[in-house]
């Protein structure tokens, strides 16, 4: 079972819905993967913890933080 498989199965069932559970690939050079959920909602800590992810948040001046996670 590969990475984005296992977290994607713990989210589901952790109550996220599917369509809402986003894998993408930065394009700047790194290369890294990132997870995202929903539009770009936070995680709680201790899945953060459980799945062994990175957060990367940014502010956006039209609606706030916006949080992926890398890993």
């Amino acid at each position: 079972m590969s990475k984005e498989e296992k977290i994607k199965k713990i989210l589901l069932e952790s109550g996220f819905e599917d369509k809402d559970i986003i894998f993408g690939r930065v394009n700047l050079g790194t290369g890294r993967k990132y997870l995202r959920v929903g539009y770009w909602r936070p995680l709680s800590d201790e899945l953060v913890e459980k799945l062994n992810l990175y957060e990367d948040r940014y502010y956006d001046e039209d609606c706030g933080y916006k949080y992926s996670y890398d890993y």
